[in-house]
């Protein structure tokens, strides 16, 4: 981009940084990437506590006697699972806003694009 009659050097400088970066599109690519590793976190997440709750079911109906019970075992996965939901959850959260402030600039990064 060469700087037009009346371009401040740090707009122009600005542009060049977001042209050299794959511009918007890179911008959009990122957006979908993020979106689809966050849909996949979420199986992974919702599988590994399936994964526990079935376990602890087979446990209760065996009844397992002698040893420790798997809801008593299973207490610190369960918080580690808590865990990453809410951080899921709060990520979820900044995405929003993140896409929401890259839809009111769009028009503005084409034109530095």
């Amino acid at each position: 981009l060469d700087n037009p009659r009346g371009l401040p050097d740090t707009l122009a400088t600005r542009a060049r940084a977001v042209q050299q970066k794959g511009g918007i599109g890179s911008l959009m690519a990122l957006m979908e990437q993020r979106d689809g590793l966050a849909k996949r976190n979420g199986e992974l997440l919702s599988a590994a506590t399936g994964t526990l709750d079935a376990e602890e079911e087979r446990d209760q109906s065996q009844a397992a006697g002698r040893r420790t019970p798997s809801h008593t075992l299973n207490a610190s996965l369960r918080q580690e699972a808590a865990k990453h939901t809410s951080n899921a959850e709060h990520a979820r959260k900044s995405d929003r806003l993140i896409t929401t402030r890259f839809e009111k600039a769009h028009a503005d990064l084409l034109l530095l694009s």
